[in-house]
């Protein structure tokens, strides 16, 4: 077994892992799941439950097992900024500060910034918690702390009688105007002053009982829409990274209003993203080595992302991935009756992918509780055959 060489931790971190691994190195994984390519795209792993966002793992014993090899963040790490504070004495983070995750989750600040971004970029409406929006079915609520969707809810779902008088006092987060249409991820890649905006995947979102849960990606998108907003998108990725000194590989969520014509910048993901890896799969060239010669402080990092961009641009491809959610509590066995082909790709034939393979499959006698991902199903198309560009 070779010993790892960087170290990845987060909730569910095998996406990130398998962009590490791509790019050559082997890689000690910390994750929620531990699925059955947990012992395949790492050389050591171990299993590690989160609490509110924290791992139950101390920074000290992170710190005496990663030792002075790299070691990065997936989600929902960006939101436990006290415990990245700590871990990362004295260790080599290739990601983005404890500070910085605190600078750019904050809304408010964000929403000067898209303002001075493009004619066609907007930040929805959002208000404080106690600025109580009167017309709630037009609002959502987002808990300040917050990932992948998971706790976003419908602000007319919310009961403000009971977190009124919650002893706590009211949950930590804040209302946003609900803005109907297609969303987006964008994978940026910057050194704290320079950015290349890679690409774009359109993201899905709905699991049972989470409505805004994240649940899959496809892309890459450069449909007409798309193409007319990247100027733009690259002055606000460029304004991004000067305000906030962002490096590495991260993200921001868009969604498209197709009704007004306008795009609107709903958060950033400051690490690697689960969508990147779907850039990566459409046209088998890896984005870790851009992330990778950032933090080793190689220029070559420019050229090599505005490369993969180029790529992206050319490429006949499309790689969907879907994240199935258990529907009822079940074991691994029972998945195979799930009907899963057909949730991922619909009953109508014509639209199902030229190959596809599944990921993140329980290991045997695994109990999915209801809710919960069950795994993931990915499926590549191709006006012009698979191995076009291979």
């Amino acid at each position: 077994m070779n010993e790892p060489e960087i170290y990845v931790i987060g909730a569910a971190a095998r996406a990130t892992a398998s962009m590490v691994r791509r790019a050559g190195l082997s890689v000690g994984l910390f994750d929620a799941y531990g699925d059955q390519e947990f012992d395949v795209e790492s050389s050591w792993g171990r299993v590690i439950g989160f609490e509110d966002h924290v791992p139950e793992l101390t920074p000290e014993a992170f710190r005496t097992i990663v030792g002075k090899c790299p070691w990065l963040y997936a989600g929902p790490l960006e939101n436990a900024p006290d415990w990245l504070d700590a871990t990362s004495k004295d260790t080599i983070l290739w990601g983005n500060t404890a500070s910085v995750c605190r600078a750019v989750r904050d809304p408010f600040a964000l929403a000067g910034i898209v303002g001075k971004a493009g004619s066609n970029l907007r930040f929805p409406e959002t208000r404080i918690f106690e600025d109580r929006p009167r017309k709630r079915r037009q609002w959502l609520f987002k808990p300040a702390k917050s990932s992948g969707g998971w706790r976003t809810r419908h602000a007319h779902r919310i009961n403000l009688a009971c977190v009124h008088d919650m002893p706590s006092g009211p949950p930590s987060g804040f209302w946003q105007k609900f803005l109907p249409g297609r969303t987006f991820g964008a994978t940026v890649a910057s050194d704290g002053s320079n950015s290349v905006l890679i690409g774009l995947c359109e993201s899905f979102r709905g699991a049972p009982g989470r409505p805004f849960a994240y649940a899959g990606s496809e892309g890459p998108a450069h449909h007409s829409a798309v193409r007319r907003v990247m100027p733009d998108l690259d002055r606000l990725a460029h304004m991004l990274t000067a305000e906030f000194g962002l490096k590495g590989l991260w993200n921001f969520d868009l969604v498209h209003s197709r009704r007004e014509g306008l795009w609107y910048l709903l958060e950033i993901n400051p690490r690697p993203s689960a969508s990147m890896e779907v850039l990566e799969l459409a046209v088998r060239h890896g984005l870790f080595d851009v992330h990778r010669k950032i933090f080793e402080q190689d220029q070559g990092w420019f050229d090599l992302a505005n490369e993969r961009r180029l790529t992206l641009e050319r490429t006949e491809r499309r790689q969907r991935k879907t994240v199935i959610y258990a529907e009822r509590k079940l074991r691994e066995s029972q998945l195979v009756r799930a009907g899963l082909l057909v949730r991922a790709f619909g009953r109508d034939w014509s639209l199902w992918p030229d190959f596809w393979h599944f990921a993140d499959w329980p290991k045997d006698g695994t109990v999915i509780e209801a809710g919960d991902p069950a795994c993931t199903i990915y499926g590549l198309w191709s006006s012009t055959g698979i191995d076009a560009e291979g």
